[in-house]
């Protein structure tokens, strides 16, 4: 079988109304051997994003992309106030040290 004939044959019939027996189960994209999404039918929602969609511009109406607001608590206000210690200067090479 070619693999236009594969790609053919599991786009016609990968959908089924039984989330169980679909190839997408139930996700609403299912993926082929050949590395190739495709949309189901019964179980893709408007909404629901492309397996691999960042989340950008395009997709940020997408309810499955929103990032939740995030308001600082103040233990993360201390946490960002702290200043880590200076490093140790390195320390001096002796007459014969390769210094990696």
């Amino acid at each position: 079988m070619s693999l236009q004939s594969y790609y053919n044959e599991f786009a016609a019939n990968f959908a089924d109304p039984d989330e169980k027996v679909c190839a997408c189960r139930g996700s609403g994209w299912a993926l082929s051997d050949l590395d190739t999404w495709h949309k189901c039918p019964y179980h893709c929602k408007a909404n629901t994003p492309h397996p691999e969609d960042d989340c950008g511009d395009y997709e940020a109406s997408h309810s499955a992309c929103e990032i939740p607001d995030y308001t600082p608590t103040d233990e993360d206000m201390d946490a960002a106030q702290f200043k880590p210690a200076k490093p140790e200067p390195p320390k001096p090479l002796t007459e014969g040290e390769i210094p990696f």
